[in-house]
């Protein structure tokens, strides 16, 4: 244990670097990830080269524990990216996209997860990480503020637990909505931002400015070997679809875009994406979501239902406002006991992503199912799901593939 953390040295010199490769020797430890996690956050130098921290109004972000600045964005294109993947066949870029209600400590696990993984497989992983104090504020509301009404309700909660559950999360729905909506609709509002500031200084805007002229200084061959992938989850699926027409501009072909229970309207996605898809432009998506019946059996606090459903009920502009990944607005769901049945909401939008749709927890011809999540957090902790997003990018299966043991973070 004391060689594994080295978390207590005795030396002449306060602060002297200790390197130890015990996790690559056989049989040292189960997990990659022990180092990491032993930490109260993971150092700067670890995940510095994977991620572009965004701050609020879309700008690169100056503080918390990470950071990124201009120069950062010129040296991960001109060296730090070509460098790591100098004897790879192809120079693939895996662009991580994460919801916005993910803490910095989240954000920094999931690099450190997914990390050594894709590296193996040739595959370089960018993740963009929010801090912007709408995320932060919105966050506080889902995690504290929700999750003490009932305990700070005393009598009055007793009475609402014997209500229906409908009116129970009814009752939190419209609790939260104005400040909820408002914060939200600001955090949304910096994922726009982030690739459509006026002075061009959104973070999105510095990124592909440094990979445009980074591939105008390269041989044709060279640049020719490049590729971009696409990986959306949650909200980050709001920040792919005001960054994607630059990103189909950058001179990097995009050759996948994967989105995991995306938080987008479906107004959004018809604006920003139906038609880059549709012509072609733009690869189809591979879209992973819950079923109805799972999004129903999540959690978000006291209320009983799943974050989408808590986002579409009560933060957007109108109640039941149809966002592109829950099933009932996507494809439709049959009615039920007590239930009507319900039709896509844009047949159309449907029927372009019913090819690559993934109904988590739900077999595919008597096969072990692509996605085994149960929750809308839980797609990039879930093994299976992860290895499906390798073999969408890599058209194979992985080299290394994904044990449930790395994704503990």
């Amino acid at each position: 244990d004391f060689l594994l953390h080295a978390t207590d040295v005795w030396a002449a010199q306060i602060g002297v670097p200790l390197a130890l490769d015990l996790w690559s020797a056989q049989g040292a430890a189960d997990t990659t990830k022990g180092l990491a996690r032993s930490r109260k956050a993971v150092p700067l130098d670890e995940i510095r080269p994977y991620i572009i921290d965004v701050g609020n109004d879309g700008k690169l972000s100056q503080r918390g524990n990470y950071w990124t600045t201009e120069e950062d964005m010129k040296r991960l294109f001109r060296e730090t990216i070509p460098l790591a993947a100098q004897a790879w066949p192809k120079r693939r870029v895996l662009l991580y996209l994460h919801g916005g209600l993910n803490s910095e400590a989240d954000v920094a696990g999931r690099v450190v997860a997914l990390r050594d993984v894709m590296l193996a497989n040739h595959i370089y992983p960018l993740h963009i990480m929010w801090e912007s104090g709408a995320a932060e504020t919105l966050r506080h509301i889902v995690d504290d503020i929700l999750g003490g009404i009932f305990s700070r309700a005393g009598g009055f909660m007793d009475t609402v637990r014997n209500i229906a559950d409908e009116g129970r999360d009814r009752s939190l729905e419209l609790t939260t909505a104005r400040i909820g909506g408002a914060m939200w609709r600001e955090m949304t509002e910096n994922a726009r931002l982030a690739s459509n500031r006026e002075d061009g200084n959104g973070a999105m805007q510095i990124a592909l400015d440094a990979v445009e002229h980074e591939l105008t200084q390269t041989q044709p061959g060279e640049a020719a070997r490049w590729e971009l992938h696409i990986v959306a989850h949650s909200a980050g699926a709001i920040y792919l679809a005001h960054a994607l027409q630059r990103l189909l501009a950058s001179g990097i072909p995009v050759k996948s875009v994967q989105l995991m229970a995306p938080a987008m309207t479906i107004d959004l996605f018809r604006e920003h994406m139906f038609a880059p898809i549709s012509s072609g432009a733009c690869p189809a998506p591979r879209t992973y979501i819950l079923s109805d019946e799972a999004e129903r059996d999540d959690t978000v606090g006291p209320y009983g239902k799943s974050l989408l459903y808590l986002v579409s009920n009560a933060f957007e502009k109108s109640r039941g406002q149809p966002l592109l990944g829950m099933e009932r607005f996507l494809t439709g769901i049959p009615g039920e006991a007590g239930r009507a049945a319900v039709r896509p909401t844009d047949p159309a939008i449907a029927a372009l992503l019913a090819p690559g749709l993934v109904v988590a927890s739900r077999s595919e011809g008597g096969q072990a199912p692509v996605s085994t999540s149960k929750a809308h957090g839980a797609f990039d902790n879930d093994a299976p799901t992860m290895n499906a997003v390798l073999e969408h990018i890599m058209g194979r299966k992985p080299v290394r593939p994904f044990d449930p043991r790395d994704l503990k973070y």
